[in-house]
């Protein structure tokens, strides 16, 4: 099971003094996240898939077939990992997932919704909620509940179909770990190391 990451960082481009000739970069880390193992590091100056696919392809050339691959919300991994790692389950993180979900709820009804739109407030409940069950059967049961609530809510709001529509997108990739003791809900061991 592989966490994969990437962060932004400053490295110096040549041996030109501290702080000059610096660049931005995208440092990307594939984690074994039962060991916390470093498995392979690289640096890149963009953050595509064309990286996430050179990224997976080192990965793949270094010996390693992945049964499972956890990445953040990032959808540049999705095409690649189709590609590189056909047999691998593609996990999303539950921890990123539930704040692009409040940062969405934020977008549509504005910084200060626990005060004006408590329908955003008992939403953002039953969505957390959905990622607290134990079970895949509660966990379908909360999510069909969320979801017959779409019209309801796009009829109060259009724009809150943005919040439907990610989590519908994004639930076969989340829900995986759940009953599965092999896919951790996190990615929180590459963000660790």
């Amino acid at each position: 099971v592989v966490g994969i990451d990437e962060k932004y960082v400053l490295v110096p481009k040549n041996d030109k003094p501290e702080g000059k000739h610096q660049r931005w970069m995208y440092v990307y880390l594939a984690v074994d996240v039962f060991t916390y193992d470093l498995l392979h590091i690289d640096i890149y100056p963009y953050n595509s898939k064309a990286e996430a696919r050179a990224f997976l392809q080192v990965l793949k050339a270094k010996g390693y077939s992945p049964h499972v691959i956890i990445t953040d919300m990032n959808q540049d991994y999705t095409e690649p990992i189709r590609q590189v790692f056909p047999n691998a389950i593609h996990h999303e993180c539950v921890f990123h997932a539930l704040k692009w979900t409040h940062k969405l709820i934020k977008d549509v009804y504005g910084n200060d919704y626990a005060k004006t739109h408590p329908e955003a407030v008992t939403l953002k409940k039953l969505i957390y909620t959905i990622f607290k069950a134990k079970t895949k059967k509660t966990v379908n049961k909360r999510f069909h509940t969320v979801m017959a609530l779409k019209d309801t809510y796009t009829a109060q709001s259009p724009e809150a179909q943005r919040i439907f529509d990610f989590l519908e997108r994004h639930y076969p990739k989340l829900v995986n770990a759940v009953e599965n003791p092999l896919i951790p809900l996190t990615n929180n061991t590459v963000e660790l190391v």
